[in-house]
């Protein structure tokens, strides 16, 4: 089993694993413009909106989701790639998530 870091997050945010394959791009400093991907592995609890109530993330647990290449912040825990990122919208930094379908 894998084992994820403990993260409390604030807000609408969303901590996700970035796929194997594209998280060695993360070390270079010009970022491409081709979204990358990875499966959320932690979520805020979402924001209050101006009314009081309360604006839960657009995704969950174990989703794979896909993201604009500058979206976001890079972190790097025990050599695997992570990006936070916003998840709540207006102004969500995540494009879509991804369900695999069986034809």
């Amino acid at each position: 089993m894998i084992q994820h870091p403990t993260v409390d997050l604030i807000g609408g945010r969303a901590l996700v694993e970035i796929a194997e394959e594209q998280a060695s791009r993360i070390v270079h400093t010009a970022r491409p413009a081709r979204p990358d991907r990875g499966v959320v592995v932690a979520i805020g609890p979402g924001e209050t909106d101006p009314k009081g109530r309360l604006r839960r993330p657009d995704v969950g647990l174990g989703v794979e989701v896909v993201f604009a290449h500058s979206a976001g912040i890079d972190y790097q825990f025990e050599g695997r790639a992570f990006r936070l990122l916003r998840a709540v919208d207006p102004g969500s930094e995540i494009l879509a998530s991804i369900e695999r379908m069986t034809v």
